[in-house]
């Protein structure tokens, strides 16, 4: 059977990259959210044991479950063990996209990918689109979002790759700087451009 053309959407932190894939949802697009797949995925057994026994109870919650909070606070800013939690997490995140992809009766398949171009995944997708926004817009959002400090919220954005590497890096930019209409105006033309992708050579998830 021929596989599904697949589509992954991203955008740095606070871009509004979720609320274009809530757009395309309500259009009629069914979109799988990797963070979400990431969240289910530390319910398994085999994930919860392997990431306690690299990072200890500490990143249990009162349930004996995996804390995402506390997992993150013990990753955050360290890259030898944010490699660790990537190298016991991404396998299962990409058995689950594999799933998606070999079970979907649609002709596409649109993944949310937030750190996609941070995890080198460019090969794994026919079209890419990133949200954009500018720093001021992006520190402001997060800063509400999240209720963090200025400084808090920078470190997060600075921990990623820039709107403009982003922007150069993608098929397709939809700037998120203005009201609700204008974002339903780029999602609307977005659309018309599904129908002319055309599939490349990828490497399967």
């Amino acid at each position: 059977m021929e596989r599904p053309l697949i589509i992954g959407i991203t955008g740095s932190i606070a871009s509004g990259k979720t609320k274009v894939s809530e757009l395309l949802n309500q259009a009629g697009f069914k979109i799988t959210s990797t963070d979400l797949i990431g969240h289910l995925i530390l319910f398994q057994s085999n994930v919860r044991n392997r990431l306690v026994e690299e990072f200890g109870d500490k990143i249990l919650d009162l349930n004996k479950l995996i804390s995402r909070k506390k997992l993150s606070k013990v990753v955050f800013e360290n890259p030898e063990k944010l490699k660790i939690l990537n190298s016991i997490t991404h396998p299962e995140i990409f058995k689950y996209m594999h799933s998606v992809i070999a079970n979907s009766k649609s002709e596409m398949v649109i993944f949310e990918v937030p750190l996609l171009f941070e995890a080198e995944l460019e090969d794994h997708f026919d079209y890419i689109i990133t949200v954009s926004a500018n720093p001021e817009n992006q520190l402001l959002r997060l800063m509400k979002r999240n209720n963090l400090t200025k400084k808090a919220a920078m470190q997060k954005i600075s921990s990623q790759f820039s709107n403009q590497v982003k922007e150069e890096k993608a098929d397709y930019v939809i700037k998120n700087d203005e009201d609700i209409d204008e974002l339903k105006l780029q999602v609307d033309s977005l659309i018309k451009i599904f129908p002319t992708i055309i599939k490349r050579k990828i490497n399967p998830f």
